[in-house]
């Protein structure tokens, strides 16, 4: 496949891992970014440009936009009239649609969005491969772009799940509750524990060992089944002593008290 990628970020970098594993064929990185685009070329070894007007004479069967959300309109609109026909257009975007880029362009396009954190630009591409097999991609858009979405998935034993256009936000919101919230909840009863006498380092070690020793119970049991604590043994008193001590910490009560209530409708279910 022939691929040119615009944007040499970190989800540029992992694309290109990607397809430098698979034997693709680079033809060029776009950036305005001088310094992002010199190291991303000397990485891969590949020709670079600043701007669209390079593409004019290539005929790439791929164009990876994996530049920030706020910018896929405009590099939606620069490379209008540039392409091939036959050219597909993928951007990288969890939140956003591919109307984005369709109502700038007659090319096949759609969102292609991994469930999984984007790696660090240091990794080497067996190790980025590694860390995307098995996951579960998003597409969202038309049915040549779906295509192509399917054969990236494929080849990283990967499901490749299509979406209505119109769930893209609600579908980024459960990926940012599922991947970045529990982050913010391990450091708030990291800081917690600190209060009670734990080092930093002791604290963050049992928040960190308790969430993987619940996610464990994810291989044998739904969420329902696996939840534990005063909520699943209804011991009000318990909780009500929770946040009785918690008002000295408003913020962790606000949380504490709303994931209470989503607990109890869990249960209802």
């Amino acid at each position: 496949m022939k691929i040119i990628i615009i944007g040499t970020g970190r989800m540029g970098f992992a694309q290109a891992r990607i397809a430098r594993f698979f034997s693709d064929h680079i033809l060029c990185a776009i950036d305005s970014n001088p310094v992002a685009l010199r190291e991303f070329a000397d990485t891969f070894q590949i020709p670079s440009a600043p701007s669209a007007d390079a593409m004019h004479e290539l005929h790439p069967d791929l164009i990876w936009l994996t530049v920030n959300d706020d910018a896929i309109e405009h590099v939606a609109k620069s490379i209008s009239g540039l392409l091939h026909p036959d050219t597909v257009i993928l951007h990288t975007s969890g939140a956003l649609s591919s109307q984005i880029i369709k109502r700038h362009t007659n090319n096949p396009c759609g969102s292609f969005h991994p469930l999984a954190p984007c790696p660090l630009k240091q990794i080497t591409d067996a190790e980025c491969v590694s860390l995307y097999r098995g996951v579960m991609h998003a597409f969202e858009g038309d049915s040549k772009a779906h295509e192509i979405a399917i054969q990236l998935a494929e080849r990283l034993n990967s499901p490749c799940i299509a979406l209505p256009s119109d769930s893209k936000p609600l579908y980024h919101a459960s990926a940012v509750i599922a991947s970045n919230y529990p982050l913010i909840l391990i450091n708030m009863a990291t800081e917690l524990l600190i209060q009670c006498g734990f080092s930093r380092d002791q604290a963050l070690e049992a928040t960190k060992r308790l969430c993987q020793q619940s996610l464990k119970l994810l291989d044998h049991a739904q969420p329902l089944d696996a939840l534990t604590g005063p909520v699943k043994r209804n011991d009000l008193e318990t909780i009500h002593s929770h946040e009785s001590v918690l008002k000295s910490y408003p913020q962790a009560l606000a949380v504490y008290s709303a994931i209470k209530e989503a607990a109890f409708e869990m249960l209802k279910k």
